[in-house]
C-alpha cells in the first residue's frame, strides 16, 4: 500500500506540472504559477495552519485539495499499515484529480496542436499572398529589391490593397514600419 500510494502521489504532482508546463510559454510563467498552486495547496493542506482554524466553507472543500488527500494516505499506509479499505477515499479522491489533470493535458495538448495547424496554415496563405516578385521576399532588403523591379501598375495596385503595410506587419512583423507605410 505504501508504494502504491507513493507513485500516485508522485505521479499526480508531476502531471499537475506537466499541465502547467503545457499552459505557459516561458519557463518563469511555469514556476511562478506552480510556485503560487503549491504554496496554496500547502497553506490550505493544515500542514502550516491547524485545518481547525480555518474558516468552516474551506473545511469542507479541503478533503478535496491533493495535498491533504496525498498525506492521509501516506500516514495511513506508513503508520497504520492500512488496508485498500481504509484509504479508499483519499485513494480515490487522488485517482480523480489524477484523471481530470490528464484529460486537461490532452486538451491542451490537442489545442496546441490545432493552433500550430492554423499558424502553418496562415503563414503559407500569407506567403502567396505577398508574392511581390519572382520569389516571396522574407527579409527586408528582398522586399526592396522586388519592388524595385515591379511595374508601376501593378506597384500602384499593391499599393491600393495595402500589401505592402500588411507584409511589413505579418511577415516582417514590424508594426511600426507598417503604420509609416499606411501613412
Amino acid at each position: 500500500m505504501l508504494l502504491l500510494s507513493l507513485i500516485i502521489i508522485m505521479s499526480l504532482f508531476i502531471f499537475i506540472g506537466m499541465l502547467l508546463g503545457y499552459l505557459f510559454n516561458t519557463e518563469e510563467m511555469s514556476m511562478l504559477s506552480s510556485v503560487s498552486i503549491a504554496t496554496l495547496l500547502l497553506l490550505t493542506s493544515g500542514i502550516v495552519f491547524p485545518i481547525e482554524s480555518m474558516p468552516k466553507y474551506i473545511i469542507e472543500k479541503i478533503k478535496y485539495n491533493p495535498v491533504v488527500s496525498g498525506s492521509e494516505l501516506f500516514r495511513k499506509a506508513i503508520l497504520f499499515t492500512s488496508d485498500f479499505d481504509s484509504v479508499k477515499e483519499s485513494f480515490g479522491i487522488l485517482l480523480i484529480t489524477m484523471l481530470l489533470v490528464l484529460v486537461l493535458i490532452y486538451i491542451v495538448k490537442k489545442l496546441d496542436k490545432l493552433n500550430l495547424k492554423r499558424e502553418r496554415i496562415d503563414k503559407k496563405l500569407l506567403e502567396k499572398k505577398f508574392l511581390f516578385g519572382e520569389r516571396n521576399a522574407k527579409t527586408l532588403p528582398e522586399f526592396v529589391v522586388s519592388i524595385q523591379n515591379m511595374e508601376q501598375k501593378r506597384f500602384q495596385r499593391l499599393l491600393d490593397e495595402d500589401s505592402f503595410k500588411n507584409w511589413t506587419q505579418y511577415i516582417l512583423k514590424n508594426g511600426k514600419i507598417a503604420k509609416k507605410i499606411a501613412k
